[in-house]
């Protein structure tokens, strides 16, 4: 994490009843030996550990940012442990979910319904539906409404609420607010910054560049064929061809790639990031991962971004169960679709010695649901954004049901009422320069600037940006690339905004709302479950969320 994060409150917690073999006395044990960073917490345990173990009543033991022991409640407890008053739960812990792909600039928009399928991204990025509704409304509030740490943070939170403790996908141009609740998997952590990504395709210009870099990272993402026909194919064969076909490639998508390619990615030891819904919504089909399983690829899951995707790991977790029972004949088991988002991903980023699964030693990124299906593994692909009770990143409870957030922060919390289950609090990291972040005041600074109404754009749009915009002397692509001019004191004036969509948003821009945090306050939610594409290849996501929808 860009900071460290630290407990902001007292800690108020119950004991074990006395007849565990190790348990305190007495919760009075709390006041006369008060835990130094320290949490003992009971329940199901499913480890993803090599051998699967799960222990169905255990003891997780954390110290700090790390995990001291992870045994059944019927052990001894190590020394130093049993002085500690334990955290009783009728939940599930699982390591903290990893999602691989992500476009988070993005995630303040909710669903968009395009009127055709595309071929591949190409089409996408000229296509001016796409443009007017969904590329520039989020761009302008990005680049010229000074609203990125918002819109950042914002995607940050929507992961927590489905369990996600590393989020791909982080905007690089500020780091203000990005990583303060999730881990930002291309920024440092763990000490180092050895991860890198790149969107657009590698180039023969780009390609040295790129291959002088891969000595120094653990991980290289990147979108490859991001499309069917001769784009996926010729995408894979300049990677051959620039010599960047190896073990620390990611490859998002794998769209347009056959069985022999997957062969040569499995033989490279590389691994590919699955993002079903986002495919079958924009290209009307998905990764061919019957033929990337039986390559032996190593594959991961990602949730692609709002607009076509979904709002966190959770929803995609259904997708990909529905296409493993209706289309693959259940190819994967449920402990192997739990890996995809857990050790999968965490081997992928060559993360496997820090968090991916649960076990003495590794940090203590940790997701607590509740227990609704007596298979722990079937109980996350089952579980939604109301069963989310507790994720922990680095040792310290984030988000999580309210009840249990208050005994471990009593400050600098935000609460989240969803209109179905449990009220959530989210805590804030204290160590930053702009301050302690508050969740209303920044859902109200972006619904505020989601309208385009001229007159709205007058006030939230940054006055130094859009004259340099206007300027002849800016660049052809607006950046923020430093140059001198004048811009005066005075206000924007309605021309200038209009002159300025006109120049740098041809396509038009319309206004749209905030995409809500959870599956139960969506009202559009319903549509997506129905989308003709998910329909017509026999996949039914209503029903896993039938406890939360009207």
């Amino acid at each position: 994490m860009k900071n460290s994060l630290a407990l902001s409150g007292t800690v108020a917690l119950s004991a074990l009843p006395d007849s565990a073999d190790s348990a305190p006395q007495s919760s009075d044990l709390l006041a006369k030996n008060p835990p130094s960073n320290q949490l003992l917490f009971r329940g199901t345990i499913c480890t993803l550990d090599d051998h699967h173990t799960v222990f169905p009543d255990g003891i997780l033991w954390i110290e700090g940012n790390k995990i001291r022991a992870v045994l059944p409640s019927t052990a001894a407890l190590p020394p130093a442990a049993r002085k500690l008053p334990i955290i009783n739960t009728a939940g599930i812990f699982y390591p903290g979910l990893i999602d691989l792909h992500k476009h988070i600039t993005y995630d303040i928009h909710g669903p968009w319904f395009s009127q055709h399928r595309f071929t591949n991204r190409t089409e996408l990025f000229v296509d001016s539906d796409y443009l007017r509704n969904v590329e520039n409304p989020c761009r302008m509030l990005v680049q010229y409404a000074d609203l990125l740490d918002e819109v950042c943070l914002y995607a940050e939170v929507k992961a927590l609420a489905g369990g996600t403790t590393s989020l791909q996908g982080a905007a690089p141009w500020s780091r203000a607010y990005t990583s303060l609740l999730v881990r930002n998997i291309e920024f440092e952590n763990f000490g180092q910054d050895r991860i890198h990504q790149t969107i657009w395709d590698v180039t023969p210009e780009s390609a040295p560049a790129l291959r002088e870099l891969m000595p120094h990272l653990d991980a290289w993402i990147y979108h490859l064929a991001e499309g069917t026909g001769d784009y996926g194919q010729q995408q894979f064969s300049n990677l051959k061809q620039f010599q960047l076909l190896n073990e620390k490639l990611i490859a998002v998508h794998a769209l347009g790639l056959n069985e022999e390619e997957f062969e040569e990615l499995a033989a490279a030891g590389a691994s590919v990031v699955w993002s079903p819904l986002g495919n079958l919504r924009l290209y009307g089909t998905t990764t061919d991962i019957r033929a990337a399983a039986k390559a032996g690829v190593n594959l991961c899951i990602g949730s692609e971004w709002a607009p076509s995707g979904s709002k966190n790991l959770l929803f995609d977790l259904k997708v990909v169960d529905q296409i493993n029972q209706k289309q693959l004949n259940s190819l994967f088991t449920d402990i192997q679709i739990v890996e995809m988002i857990t050790r999968n991903a965490s081997k992928a980023i060559n993360w496997n010695k820090q968090v991916g699964h649960l076990a003495p030693e590794m940090v203590a990124d940790v997701l607590l649901l509740q227990k609704r299906h007596k298979d722990p593994y079937r109980n996350l692909i089952e579980a939604t954004e109301q069963d989310v009770s507790l994720v922990l990143i680095d040792g310290v409870p984030v988000y999580g049901d309210s009840n249990l957030m208050n005994r471990f922060h009593s400050q600098h919390t935000d609460v989240l009422r969803p209109r179905r289950g449990n009220p959530k609090t989210l805590a804030w990291n204290s160590v930053t320069d702009i301050g302690w972040p508050s969740f209303s005041a920044m859902t109200s600074r972006l619904t505020s600037a989601l309208s385009t109404d001229p007159s709205s754009l007058l006030t939230s749009l940054s006055r130094l940006k859009v004259r340099r915009a206007l300027s002849p002397s800016a660049p052809p692509v607006q950046q923020e690339y430093p140059f001198f001019l004048t811009i005066g004191d005075e206000p924007l004036e309605l021309d200038e905004i209009s002159r300025f969509i006109a120049k740098i948003f041809p396509a038009g821009v319309s206004s749209f709302e905030l995409d809500p945090v959870f599956v139960a306050d969506d009202p559009v939610a319903s549509r997506v479950m129905q989308d003709p594409v998910l329909v017509s290849n026999g996949l039914e996501i209503a029903p896993y969320f039938k406890s939360i929808l009207p």
